[in-house]
């Protein structure tokens, strides 16, 4: 039997050693790089997954800045219609404003030229008996309305004096004057004193059917 030497036998078991290392290190790396293998595998599923949602969320901010830019579009369609018509608005306004001040100036002018017009007679002729007021202490009466003389106008004459009774209205004179019928209201010696005026704006501000049918009554001088 051969026999060897402490320093044989020593360097038998480092050569066995290594071995043993070498290959405790060769299976470790081969389950080492088995699982990363299998990392990368599950990143690149991972990866996929995560494209296809970005493609599909870039789909969607397409579309979305699409139909975005269509409502602007409609949006600032409506916003052009809605300034044509406000233009259209302020010039019709503009034109009633005009139509009114060219009405209150040329009634100014009426009654001013009333007021310093000698009095003059003008031919009436009662309609029917209505209220009336006891007094006349002047030539100036409100004058509300003037409709062409017809049977059809003397009904609307009777039911407006009605309404006017109802509203606790004196002084009420319904008659012809040419070929109109007439309704005259209250006797004053000035259309420009405290209850004339007074009277007038509550005329004018009064609804009639639904209306201010009123708004144009001026003062007419009678004997």
């Amino acid at each position: 039997m051969m026999r060897l030497s402490v320093g044989s036998l020593t360097l038998v078991l480092l050569v066995v050693g290594c071995a043993q290392k070498s290959s405790v290190r060769s299976a470790v790396t081969g389950q080492t790089s088995q699982q990363d293998i299998q990392r990368i595998l599950r990143l690149e599923e991972e990866n996929a997954r995560l494209q296809q949602r970005n493609q599909k969320l870039e789909s969607e901010r397409i579309l979305l800045h699409r139909r975005l830019v269509e409502k602007t579009d409609e949006l600032e369609s409506l916003q052009q219609k809605v300034a044509e018509r406000d233009h259209t608005l302020n010039e019709k306004e503009k034109g009633i404003l005009a139509y009114h001040e060219e009405v209150a100036r040329l009634r100014g002018r009426l009654e001013s030229r009333e007021d310093s017009s000698p009095s003059t007679s003008l031919p009436v002729e009662d309609l029917s008996p209505t209220r009336d007021s006891d007094s006349r202490s002047g030539p100036y009466q409100l004058r509300i309305i003037a409709l062409p003389r017809n049977p059809s106008t003397e009904k609307i004459v009777r039911d407006i004096a009605e309404r006017l009774e109802d509203e606790g209205i004196e002084g009420i004179r319904c008659r012809t004057s040419g070929r109109y019928w007439v309704i005259d209201i209250g006797s004053f010696d000035s259309p420009r004193s405290r209850h004339a005026r007074l009277l007038k704006d509550r005329i004018r501000s009064m609804t009639y059917e639904g209306r201010q049918q009123f708004s144009s009554a001026y003062f007419v001088k009678n004997r």
